[in-house]
């Protein structure tokens, strides 16, 4: 199912290592584990798959995993001194 034009286009998992700064391998763990979308091109019956992952997978991959601003947790005050304590040794 294509949707637009820019779906026809499609990188290699070493292309996309390149581009993205980590190892081929990395790309292919994604991909086998599910989380990066990506198609077969070798021929049926070929011993190693020939992966390919379009322009929308990939875009789609990197809206995934953005980094998002953490909200900052509020610092826990210390509680004020219990006034109602009886003081057994005084002074």
């Amino acid at each position: 199912m294509v949707r637009k034009s820019d779906d026809l286009r499609a990188l290699t998992p070493p292309a996309l290592a390149e581009l993205w700064g980590v190892s081929p391998d990395t790309v292919l763990k994604w991909i086998l584990s599910g989380e990066l979308q990506a198609f077969n091109v070798a021929k049926p019956g070929a011993k190693r798959p020939r992966y390919r992952v379009t322009l929308t997978a990939a875009e789609n991959f990197q809206a995934g995993r953005a980094a998002v601003k953490r909200r900052k947790t509020p610092r826990r005050r210390c509680k004020p001194p219990n006034t109602d304590e009886i003081d057994f040794y005084p002074d």
